[in-house]
């Protein structure tokens, strides 16, 4: 089962409602889903953050970031070569996986029962942002390095779409229309 493991900034249950800071009583749920997963010999992949903006994501990142409000506009591919973003992004996964379930005393790193950590939602680097494509990858790269040393024993996935890219331009056309504008490229992620 795929969850959400994260929601950030100015939303009702916001795991993180600010950088670095945890709401408990949401922590809770998480290792209840997780305990009650467990319970019913469930595995979970739990996605660590969205690219899509409604539950936070790499925009509220930025936002922090820059010190910008919910309201002000954000370009959400900034977060890609933002260093502090990336920083930040660390400290969460770290609060995470390190993280003791109160119902079964194991750290989420230590649990069978997830099977996977997912870095983000549906990330992408549309080109229109003006930030390559290859930032994209290059922090993925970065952030599963990072997730397998705090945890080397969950597989760990990107949670692209598999958008074909500039690496594979004879299959460009088995793409849904518009994709190729995403900045995901599928067979240049599993080259990494």
């Amino acid at each position: 089962i795929r969850a959400w493991a994260f929601c950030d900034g100015e939303h009702w249950n916001a795991l993180q409602p600010t950088a670095g800071q945890f709401d408990e009583r949401v922590f809770q749920g998480l290792d209840f889903v997780i305990a009650q997963a467990r319970a019913r010999g469930l595995q979970l992949i739990l996605v660590l953050t969205d690219y899509f903006p409604p539950y936070g994501g790499l925009q509220q990142y930025v936002r922090w970031s820059r010190g910008l409000g919910k309201d002000d506009p954000v370009c959400t591919e900034h977060f890609y070569t933002d260093t502090h973003c990336h920083a930040m992004f660390e400290s969460f996964c770290s609060a995470v996986l390190l993280r003791v379930n109160m119902y079964t005393g194991l750290m989420y790193c230590e649990d069978p029962t997830i099977m996977a950590w997912e870095i983000c939602n549906e990330p992408r680097c549309k080109r229109s942002s003006g930030v390559p494509s290859e930032a994209m990858h290059a922090w993925t790269s970065k952030a599963a390095a990072y997730i397998h040393r705090l945890d080397p024993n969950h597989l760990v996935t990107t949670g692209t779409e598999g958008f074909f890219g500039p690496s594979s331009p004879g299959l460009l056309s088995a793409n849904p229309n518009g994709c190729e504008e995403e900045g995901c490229d599928f067979v240049r992620t599993l080259m990494d």
